[in-house]
């Protein structure tokens, strides 16, 4: 990493200058010692010299304290300081390749003579960073000197547990195996002493050894301690501390050669103090979360294994727990509701369909409301609420009407990472609200007045499916029984036949636009590929347009909403479904389809009169 020279027009600091700033006396104030709290009191001092007019001092402080503010993320090895804060327009605070030649050099003259352990860790290890020609001395100051920060429970949460991983990488990475073994011995001693006590912290000693794939020749002693502790603590009932033991005994035994019989041992042990957990977890939806938990760590377990531990029976009792908690969690749960007035929609929808031709009502029918805009979802979606709403935060998981966990909707999260998958779930609610008030507000209004005034038999939806490009010939006549169906009240037919028919509509669709709607196995198999995978292909776009693929996902194959394509093949549909809002509503997406293709084709000859003449077209709309 090159330096930069310095372009200032005052004289370049000394070693002699950062080591008389008083920097000592300014860390003595602040009595836990980690170095957020230096940087902090060093921002304080340099306010003091300012205000003394001590130019020199307060540069050397303000070296310092910028030093003092890096994020030490041994995570990141290519560039393990990182600045106290980022900006989203690419503005940073202050990271080690900001310092130029002179500064280095002076850094590399002071590091010597600094007496604060934590300091001089930090100037050695930027000076090794920076310029590794002035010599391997640097590199070694570094490590032993992160090996003198505390052990203790607060100074190790602090800075010691990142001080001491910083000192495993750096010694690993110059191939130092001595200091590596030293580092392990000193981690494993305070892992011995805090595991046989027992001690909270104990697990959090093998950090660093863990994160640096380190300490491998003790695996098998580590795993057989961490073992012992969780069959300890499960037979005193400290389910929550066996846990951890066990998921822990379970990762450091699969770095033992020929260990997995006891990986195997600790995962089942884990699914089982899961299951304990979960009977005694109160609420119904917690016990649920476990008992999931639970079959998710028993799945884990080796094939070679299952028998010897009873998987697959624990699996199946688990299973039944589960099914049991999901159907109690949708007792405990409190319902709610939030009235709105449609009437003014609903008339709206009366008179547009009144007095018209039959197949000018038609038109209007499928004209009613435009389809949900996906865009003005998602903006909605990211606008923040008034008043916040800690719930976008966490996870939540979706249960079906018998109690199964159908979806998980991600939270955001502190750090944000979760905010595009919230936005799109709380979009494509929105979509389902959206259109359970367009069934209720207009589109069954507008039916029922349709139904007194005028009257459609089969052979005109055959008519107008024959004549939509969009409708495969071949499934013309089982469209028009499906449109047919719903237009006379039977929905439950109608959404049986259009929701696959709708699907082969997609693929031939998908096809026509290049799209492969098939996979091709090991076995020279082709299968076809569901609507819930054919909608994510990037054809969908050439097909359909944004707003009518994000509808066709929010109706027909989100796990969260109505999930009408997945309920209907499945046999999962009840009639509270298909007669519903959803089922209407799919019903009239179809037939909206159908008309609108059909209003954009030249009268065909030979078509029966009432089709001709009341094509929207003439329809006086």
């Amino acid at each position: 990493m090159t330096a930069i020279p310095s372009t200032s027009s005052e004289p370049p600091l000394t070693a002699a200058d950062l080591a008389s700033c008083d920097y000592q006396q300014v860390f003595a104030r602040d009595s836990d010692g980690w170095y957020l709290g230096m940087s902090t009191e060093l921002d304080l001092e340099i306010g003091t010299a300012r205000r003394a007019g001590e130019a020199t001092r307060e540069r050397a402080l303000i070296l310092l304290a910028r030093i003092c503010s890096l994020q030490l993320e041994p995570d990141h090895k290519r560039a393990p300081f990182q600045p106290a804060w980022k900006a989203a327009d690419g503005r940073r605070g202050f990271m080690p390749e900001d310092l130029t030649s002179d500064e280095i050099a002076a850094l590399s003259e002071f590091a010597e003579q600094v007496e604060n352990t934590l300091l001089k860790a930090r100037v050695a290890d930027i000076v090794w960073l920076r310029e590794r020609r002035r010599g391997i001395a640097f590199v070694h100051m570094a490590i032993d000197t992160y090996c003198q920060l505390p052990l203790d429970g607060d100074s190790w949460l602090l800075s010691g547990r990142d001080g001491w991983r910083r000192a495993l990488q750096l010694a690993r990475g110059i191939r130092d195996t001595g200091r590596v073994a030293t580092i392990e011995a000193g981690l494993l001693q305070v892992f011995y002493d805090a595991v046989a006590a027992p001690d909270c912290m104990a697990l959090s000693y093998l950090g660093p050894m863990w994160a640096e794939e380190a300490g491998r020749a003790h695996a098998e002693d580590i795993g057989e301690r961490l073992a012992a502790q969780a069959e300890a603590r499960q037979r005193e009932g400290h389910h929550a501390d066996a846990l951890e033991y066990a998921e822990a005994a379970a990762r450091w035994f699969t770095r033992v050669p020929a260990g997995d019989s006891r990986v195997a041992a600790m995962l089942a042990l884990t699914g089982q103090i899961m299951v304990t957990i979960g009977d005694a977890a109160g609420p119904a939806i917690r016990r649920k979360y476990w008992y999931a938990k639970a079959i998710e760590k028993y799945r884990s377990v080796p094939g070679a294994y299952r028998e010897e531990h009873q998987v697959n029976t624990m699996i199946a009792a688990v299973r039944a727990q589960q099914d049991a908690a999901g159907r109690e969690a949708l007792n405990e749960m409190e319902s709610f509701e939030h009235l709105i007035d449609l009437s003014a929609f609903a008339a709206k929808a009366r008179d547009r369909v009144q007095g018209r031709s039959p197949f000018g009502a038609l038109w209007a029918l499928t004209r009613i409301h435009a389809l949900p805009n996906r865009a003005q979802l998602i903006a909605a979606a990211e606008r923040p609420l008034p008043t916040g709403r800690i719930s976008r935060l966490f996870d939540s998981v979706v249960l079906a009407n018998d109690g199964r966990a159908v979806a998980q909707r991600p939270g955001v999260g502190v750090d944000g990472e979760g905010g595009d998958a919230q936005v799109l779930a709380e979009a494509t609610q929105a979509c389902h609200l959206l259109c359970t008030a367009t069934v209720t507000g207009m589109i069954v209004p507008a039916l029922e007045s349709m139904w007194r005034e005028m009257h459609f038999d089969l052979g005109t939806f055959e008519a107008l499916a024959n004549r939509a490009p969009l409708v495969p010939n071949e499934r013309a006549a089982l469209v028009a029984q499906g449109l047919h169906a719903g237009w006379c009240g039977d929905f439950v037919q109608a959404v049986h036949i259009l929701v696959p028919q709708f699907e082969h509509i997609v693929r031939m669709k998908l096809k026509a636009a290049g799209a492969l709607t098939t996979t091709h196995d090991a076995a020279g198999l082709d299968t076809e590929i569901g609507l819930s995978n054919l909608i994510e292909r990037p054809e969908m776009a050439a097909a359909f347009d944004a707003d009518l693929t994000f509808t066709i996902r929010a109706l027909m194959c989100d796990p969260s909403g109505p999930n009408l394509r997945n309920m209907v093949a499945h046999g999962l549909a009840d009639e509270s479904l298909v007669k519903g809002p959803y089922g209407i509503y799919l019903w009239w997406l179809v037939l909206r389809l159908v008309v609108e293709q059909c209003a954009a084709m030249e009268p065909v000859a030979g078509t029966v009169d009432a089709a001709a003449t009341d094509h929207p077209a003439h329809a006086g709309d």
